[in-house]
């Protein structure tokens, strides 16, 4: 019950990550570093408030949505037990799809796939291990989410602060010049490939004038 509406609201928190992550790499690529930095307070805020929907929904609503699943009541309990956690997963979720999609925006996706995997497997995975296998008040299930929530958290709040002391000014000069740069390839690459064609054309025609000089003879 719980991955499943986990699917259906991470293509929410992606999509809203995408649009921001478009407008932020447009502005940079135009030089308007103002503009992108305004789209990224604006995709933040945004984030921030599906996530606290999002988890308030989650904290307070565990037995509606869980009946839509299931009328099994151990199966309802869990969720309610799970439900608090839950809420907590959501809304850092929402700010972790924002933040990398930005940071990738900026041109930084070695950064951003460094923290992710140090905070989901470094952090997250062994506290979902730890609670779920070695502790008595969090075992199970309320375990597994709670590893997720602390490597979740982890991975916002670095984000975040990633995102607060970027120079936006310089992270736009630095797309400009990789435009620039795969430009000037992609113009050599042009024109090395019309070299070679009329290399080719050369060379073919005077093997058809050569092939005419020996006929005539």
């Amino acid at each position: 019950i719980l991955w499943q509406i986990w699917n259906v609201l991470w293509s929410i928190f992606w999509g809203v990550g995408l649009a921001v992550q478009l407008q932020v790499s447009y502005s940079l690529g135009k030089g308007n570093y103002r503009k992108s930095k305004l789209s990224m307070f604006v995709g933040v805020t945004l984030s921030l408030m599906l996530g606290v929907v999002f988890g308030l929904c989650a904290i307070v609503l565990p037995s509606h949505y869980s009946a839509l699943f299931s009328n099994d009541q151990f199966v309802v309990s869990e969720v309610v037990k799970v439900a608090p956690v839950y809420g907590v997963v959501l809304f850092c979720e929402t700010m972790v799809q924002s933040g990398a999609a930005i940071l990738l925006a900026s041109g930084k996706p070695t950064i951003t796939m460094c923290v992710s995997l140090a905070s989901k497997w470094l952090i997250g995975l062994p506290a979902a291990v730890l609670f779920a296998f070695h502790t008595h008040w969090a075992e199970g299930l309320f375990g597994i989410w709670m590893g997720l929530a602390i490597g979740g958290g982890a991975n916002a709040l670095t984000l975040l602060i990633l995102l607060t002391t970027t120079n936006w000014q310089h992270a736009s000069i630095e797309a400009q010049q990789r435009s620039e740069k795969k430009k000037q390839q992609a113009n050599n690459t042009a024109a090395q490939q019309s070299t070679q064609t009329n290399n080719d054309e050369q060379a073919n025609q005077q093997q058809q004038e050569e092939h005419d000089n020996t006929t005539i003879q």
